[in-house]
């Protein structure tokens, strides 16, 4: 997915020259689009952070924690004397 983006984004400056000649854009239309972009990606970086916080704290996320967990015990299981 990011490399989708990035290189969606990335090619975007050589292809400006033609879509503002294609669709009669002036110099600070398309300015004005990639500026949206950029603070909708951090618009979306700040939201992602909030959602992940509530999916870490519901029961179906900390499989790996239960994963370490058992494993410690089944190892302190073994080593008691």
């Amino acid at each position: 997915m990011f490399a989708v983006c990035g290189a969606a984004f990335a090619t975007w400056p050589a292809r400006l020259p033609a879509v503002q000649g294609r669709l009669g854009l002036s110099t600070s239309e398309p300015a004005t689009g990639l500026f949206g972009l950029a603070a909708g990606s951090v618009f979306a970086l700040l939201g992602a952070g909030a959602v992940l916080t509530d999916w870490a704290r519901s029961s179906s996320w900390p499989w790996w924690k239960r994963s370490i967990r058992s494993a410690a015990s089944a190892a302190e299981a073994q080593h008691v004397p």
